[in-house]
């Protein structure tokens, strides 16, 4: 049995944002998928994440 919790948050507000330019969610997933399997996070928490489609 586990002896911790590991917790992971993201703020996507400007996840990976450019001037002048919107990332699709695919674009912000690619650039977060490879951190959160490394992080092996038991609890996921996303905030500012309403915004990101138009």
């Amino acid at each position: 049995m586990p002896t911790s919790l590991r917790i992971v948050t993201f703020n996507l507000e400007n996840l990976d944002d450019k001037p002048g330019q919107s990332p699709t969610l695919a674009d912000r997933i690619a650039v977060m998928r490879p951190q959160l399997l490394r992080l092996r996070a038991d609890v996921l928490c996303f905030q500012e994440v309403n915004g990101q489609e138009q």
